[in-house]
């Protein structure tokens, strides 16, 4: 059995493109409406499924509908399946969560080397994983992406944009990010799991973190010199003022109810 190669031309169908995008909507569309729309089921059904090598497609629509309630704790809606995007959400609330979090006090060592300790709820989120998977060792280190994120200085940053501040680029809290990030590229993608270009722009560098934290931006073109500016952008949709995690979350434990993030830093974030 062999495949046949047959050349089409460089030339693009853009009738066909449109056609295939609009199809792929669809089927997102329908996705999530059928995950809204499964069965409920209990935490022990979902404990039993996640060690059985194959599930029905209505089962996977079931467990997926059970994640996402367990996980925000508010009924499942069409719209919060798509936000969820297969669990990506939470991951980006977490770490939002824990970058805002004001670190520790300076520590030093017998060797006379200071040490900024992660906050107490990003120890605590790697303490629970240690605890409930003992044998396991492919933890994922929260405290380590968040040192990571502290010393790029991105808790100062989200707190300017947080507060109205336009950032250009040019900035020298941005400067000094983009050179750290490009010294310690590697560090930064065994991290954070980020490739930092040497060639690219501060201001395409400071996205591809805020990328990985949720909040929604927008960058213009101010007319008088037409250098890109990235602001914070509030958008009326799913507010963390309105997910609620459970302390009892079987996917978080120990993790705060995300209204902390707004009492204590006086915004409401947006995704």
């Amino acid at each position: 059995m062999g495949n046949t190669i047959i050349p089409l031309g460089d030339g693009g169908d853009e009738g066909t493109s449109r056609w295939m995008k609009a199809a792929g909507i669809a089927i997102d569309e329908e996705h999530y409406r059928k995950v809204a729309n499964a069965k409920d089921i209990d935490s022990r059904t979902y404990t039993s499924r996640q060690h059985q090598d194959y599930l029905k497609p209505e089962e996977v629509l079931e467990c997926e509908k059970f994640r996402i309630q367990d996980t925000y704790g508010m009924p499942v809606t069409p719209e919060l399946v798509e936000k969820d995007d297969g669990g990506r959400l939470i991951k980006k609330i977490v770490a939002l969560e824990a970058i805002l979090a004001a670190p520790g006090e300076m520590v030093t060592d017998e060797q006379g080397r200071e040490f900024i300790p992660p906050p107490t709820i990003v120890a605590e989120r790697d303490k629970s994983e240690r605890s409930r998977l003992a044998i396991c060792t492919d933890w994922s280190n929260h405290s380590a992406s968040w040192l990571m994120r502290h010393r790029l200085g991105l808790r100062a940053v989200l707190l300017d944009l947080m507060a109205g501040v336009e950032i250009k680029g040019d900035e020298a809290m941005i400067q000094v990010l983009a050179d750290f990030s490009k010294r310690n590229a590697s560090h930064v993608k065994g991290i954070l799991n980020l490739t930092i270009p040497f060639d690219e722009s501060p201001i395409w560098i400071l996205g591809q973190y805020l990328s990985q934290l949720g909040p929604s931006t927008e960058s213009r073109r101010p007319l008088e010199n037409g250098q890109r500016v990235l602001m914070y952008k509030e958008r009326r949709t799913i507010k963390l003022t309105s997910l609620q995690i459970p302390i009892t979350s079987t996917h978080y434990k120990f993790l705060y109810p995300l209204t902390k993030l707004n009492s204590n830093f006086g915004h409401s974030l947006s995704f």
